[in-house]
């Protein structure tokens, strides 16, 4: 324990005036309070607390704290409790009394933890003398909040009776939240802009992850203008989140964006037993495809085209547990009316296997006038299921007027690598009724039309190739497939 020193001291020329000081450098205490409160039992910091007795109301007692700390409180001397009936703290500045009676935490630090003065406050007592008004006005170079980190931030908050309205500023985050007393009630924030990015993500969460269960979450009524997650622009978004015994369920999710509409609704429950799950479902409309994979920070691998996803998967745990290697489920879509770049090989993973920059010095030995220059389609559609840190697909085809491509196998999502088989079927047969009919006249084209019609199946399989795509995403190998000889009798 701290020894403490304590003096009183009577004005002789001012009778009515007394002052008591008390003092300890606290070195033999621990205090177990959040940064930058929080000391060692042999750390030496100075506390001083200060009160002059002059008959004055409003004659302040002054506390000093180290550094971090400077106070001015007044007590209600009428309470039983001794209430603070007006205050300020501030941190790593002097204090100035209120003007009105109020509680002003302010200053500057380095350094705040949302999740450890959430416990601090959820464990004070409730004071028995009603509503006390709380404002708030702090700068912090570094907060932890919900498992990230967020730099540079300017908080102000203040209390109501049943809630409380934070409004934060920052590069990351600015907006408005409206935080109700009672945690069954929903919290709604109003954000200008939320820019979320793997960097900000704590490798060691104290309060969420592992320990953190649905009835940990009150509702949620989200609304934020500009929203990106590791530079991939999102837009507008709009989420609607309930709360459920042992479960949230998001019941509504949208985003916008000029080019990208994505809906969806999910869930993060627990059973009985206490193991978690979690699972999303998603559907994405892109009046562009190309300025949507623009929108996602991908490589440029498209020109043009229309299209739609939709997106179920689910995984064991909490949100926070998601990762490649965990998600289950199946991932559709569909791609109409655009052309394929010539792109560099790490754009590739885009469709999980056409890297043409390196599968056209392959295929061009095949196919120079279909990929001389990219490649037109029609039509692209695929269906993955996803399990196990892999996604295979039986049905992966790209049409286009100069040729189909069909692709069957597995792109790895964790190992970064593929095993795929592609067959390239050139349209050869769609030129045949127009070299007839200018050869021959039309009747010949006519006639050529239906042969071709008749006999298509067996003039694709014979001029279709087939390679096998090994290696990993940045270098895949692609090796020609060599036809079995037939035997001739």
């Amino acid at each position: 324990s701290a020894l403490w020193k304590s003096s009183l001291k009577f004005d002789t020329l001012a009778p009515r005036m007394t002052t008591l000081t008390l003092q300890t450098d606290m070195q033999g205490m621990d205090v177990q309070l959040p940064v930058p409160f929080a000391k060692a039992t042999e750390r030496a910091l100075p506390l001083r607390i200060e009160k002059q007795f002059t008959g004055d109301m409003l004659e302040p007692w002054k506390i000093q704290y180290g550094q971090v700390l400077n106070g001015l409180m007044v007590l209600n001397e009428q309470d039983a409790e001794h209430a603070i009936r007006r205050a300020n703290f501030s941190l790593f500045k002097p204090a100035r009394l209120p003007v009105t009676d109020e509680i002003l935490i302010n200053g500057k630090t380095e350094y705040l933890s949302w999740e450890s003065w959430s416990r601090v406050i959820d464990s004070l007592p409730e004071s028995s003398s009603g509503y006390q008004p709380i404002r708030i006005d702090l700068q912090a170079n570094q907060i932890e909040a919900f498992q990230r980190r967020i730099e540079k931030v300017k908080i102000q908050a203040e209390n109501a009776p049943d809630h409380w309205l934070v409004t934060l500023r920052s590069r990351d985050i600015a907006g408005t939240l409206n935080i109700p007393s009672n945690p069954s009630l929903t919290v709604k924030a109003k954000l200008d802009h939320l820019h979320l990015r793997d960097g900000q993500i704590l490798q060691e969460p104290e309060a969420f992850g592992s320990r953190a269960t649905p009835a940990d979450l009150s509702p949620i009524d989200l609304d934020i203008q500009n929203m990106t997650y590791n530079e991939m622009k999102l837009g507008h978004m709009k989420l609607l989140a309930s709360r459920r015994p042992n479960a949230i369920i998001i019941d509504h999710l949208e985003t916008n964006t000029e080019a990208t509409q994505i809906t969806g609704t999910g869930a993060w429950t627990m059973d009985p037993s206490g193991r978690q799950s979690s699972v999303v479902d998603l559907k994405i409309h892109s009046q562009n495809a190309a300025a949507t994979l623009s929108e996602w920070q991908y490589t440029q691998g498209l020109d043009g085209g229309t299209g739609e996803a939709q997106v179920n998967i689910n995984w064991s745990g909490s949100p926070r547990d998601f990762s490649l290697a965990a998600i289950k489920g199946d991932i559709n879509f569909q791609l109409r009316n655009g052309r394929i770049l010539d792109i560099d090989p790490g754009a590739g993973r885009i469709f999980g296997l056409l890297s043409l920059q390196t599968l056209t010095k392959r295929l061009s030995l095949d196919f120079s006038d279909i990929f001389n220059k990219g490649f037109s389609f029609d039509k692209i559609s695929g269906q993955f299921s996803v399990h196990d840190g892999n996604a295979y697909t039986d049905n992966f085809m790209i049409e286009g007027p100069a040729a189909k491509m069909a692709m069957n196998g597995r792109v790895g999502l964790v190992k970064k690598d593929y095993n795929q088989k592609l067959t390239i079927i050139p349209q050869v047969g769609s030129s045949l009724p127009l070299a007839g009919a200018l050869a021959g006249g039309v009747g010949v084209g006519a006639a050529v039309f239906v042969i071709q019609k008749i006999f298509e199946p067996q003039i694709d399989n014979a001029v279709s190739i087939q390679y096998s795509v090994t290696g990993d995403w940045s270098n895949p190998i692609v090796t020609k497939i060599q036809r079995k000889k037939r035997n001739r009798k």
